[in-house]
């Protein structure tokens, strides 16, 4: 967000200004609620539980588990 970077979960962020900090060094998350917040409220609202993917092999070359029969 401009020269804003958050980092790790909206409920425990860590605020970087990008323009004085490339390094991230610097936590400004105590120093700036609002933007903390207005960032990790971007995020929740972004987060999708991610769906299932059953391992075929196609993408990771590995074999299928055979399907269990009763």
């Amino acid at each position: 967000m401009g020269k804003w970077k958050g980092l790790g979960s909206p409920d425990n962020l860590a605020l970087y200004d990008l323009s004085t900090d490339i390094g991230e060094e610097n936590d400004l998350a105590d120093e700036h609620p609002d933007i903390a917040r207005k960032l990790g409220d971007y995020m929740a609202a972004a987060w999708e539980t991610p769906r299932s993917q059953k391992d075929d092999g196609k993408y990771t070359g590995r074999t299928p588990k055979p399907k269990k029969t009763k």
